[in-house]
């Protein structure tokens, strides 16, 4: 994988988790339809946006299977972020979930790299 698929990715899964944190932040405040308007749910959205526009320049270079599984790394980003950011725990089973996701991640890169 070169450096710029790598970058690519790595910034869309921090855009994604970015937007996934604001816009959880966003709908704590939104008690009425106009607080939809919130600018950290604004933001989140751009976030979304912007990776959004990553992931169509990564799915021309890489395989949509492999992106997908290697996607897949934001959700146990976004479960650590939740627990620093909105002081959400981890249990012991979602650090057991956690680490079949980072497993399956592991299996399907180096089956990519073997292939």
């Amino acid at each position: 994988m070169n450096a710029k698929i790598l970058i690519c990715f790595v910034l869309m899964v921090c855009l994604t988790v970015a937007a996934n944190i604001l816009m959880k932040q966003g709908s704590i405040d939104a008690t009425k339809i106009d607080s939809i308007l919130d600018y950290k749910i604004l933001l989140g959205l751009t976030c979304f946006g912007l990776a959004t526009f990553l992931y169509l320049f990564l799915i021309r270079w890489l395989p949509l299977n492999v992106i997908q599984a290697f996607g897949a790394v934001q959700f146990i980003l976004i479960i650590v972020a939740a627990s620093f950011i909105l002081d959400e725990p981890i249990t012991s089973t979602r650090w057991i979930g956690m680490s079949f996701i980072a497993f399956g991640i592991a299996i399907v890169g180096w089956t990519y790299a073997n292939s």
